[in-house]
C-alpha cells in the first residue's frame, strides 16, 4: 500500500520546559518524537471512568487504529479540512496561553481507518510545518522555523503544502457513495428507456 498523506494540527510552546520544540496533539495530548515515526496506541488512561467500563465488560485492549475506538494518527485527507479546523479553534485563545497552532502534512502507513473527512494510522510522521494560527504572538513563524528544524522537516507556506506532501504519497479520500435514492433513480430511469 502506497502511503497516505493527510493534514493535521498540533500545538507548539517552546517556552514549556517538557514540550520544548515537541508537537503536542490537540485532544489526546500525544508529544510527537523528533525525527521518528509516531506509532498509535490506545489510550485509554486519558478516560479513566471508560477505562473501568470497559475493563468491567471485558473488552481486550488493542492495537491502533481500531474501527471500533476513536484511536489512532489522525490526519485529514484535505487540506481545506484542517483550515475549517483553524478557523474554529483561533477564535479563543485562554489568557496566558503562549501554545502556537501549528499545521503541517503528515505521511501515515500500517493499518488506515478511513473515513469521509480522514482518516487514522497506526505510524504517522510530519512531512512539513506551517503556521496556520490566526492569533498567533509576534515571532510564532520563527518558532515554527525552530520546531521544523527539531524535526528534521521543512516549514513552508501553508499555500505550497500539499504540494510538497505529494511528493511522498497520495490521499485515500472515499469516493462519496450515492445515496439510496439517488440509486433508486439512476434505476428507475435505466427501466424507463427500457434497460434492466
Amino acid at each position: 500500500m502506497i502511503p497516505a498523506i493527510g493534514y493535521r494540527l498540533w500545538y507548539a510552546d517552546l517556552y514549556d520546559g517538557l514540550t520544548r520544540l515537541r508537537l503536542q496533539s490537540l485532544l489526546a495530548e500525544t508529544l510527537w518524537p523528533f525525527r521518528d515515526r509516531l506509532e498509535a496506541s490506545c489510550e485509554r488512561r486519558l478516560a479513566a471512568r471508560a477505562h473501568w467500563r470497559l475493563r468491567q465488560l471485558g473488552v481486550p485492549r488493542h492495537a491502533a487504529p481500531a474501527l471500533d475506538c476513536s484511536c489512532g494518527a489522525h490526519a485529514y485527507h484535505e487540506l481545506e479540512a484542517m483550515i475549517l479546523q483553524v478557523q474554529r479553534l483561533g477564535h479563543f485563545r485562554p489568557l496566558g496561553d503562549r501554545r502556537i497552532l501549528v499545521g503541517g502534512a503528515v505521511l501515515s502507513w500500517g493499518r488506515l481507518v478511513i473515513h469521509p473527512e480522514g482518516f487514522r494510522a497506526q505510524y504517522a510522521r510530519p512531512l512539513a510545518l506551517c503556521l496556520v494560527d490566526p492569533v498567533a504572538p509576534a515571532g510564532a513563524a520563527e518558532q515554527v522555523d525552530q520546531v521544523a528544524a527539531a524535526y528534521a522537516v521543512p516549514a513552508v507556506d501553508v499555500r505550497y503544502l500539499v504540494a510538497h506532501a505529494r511528493e511522498f504519497g497520495t490521499s485515500y479520500k472515499p469516493e462519496p457513495s450515492p445515496s439510496p435514492l439517488r440509486q433508486q433513480l439512476k434505476r428507475l430511469s435505466g427501466l424507463i428507456k427500457g434497460q434492466p
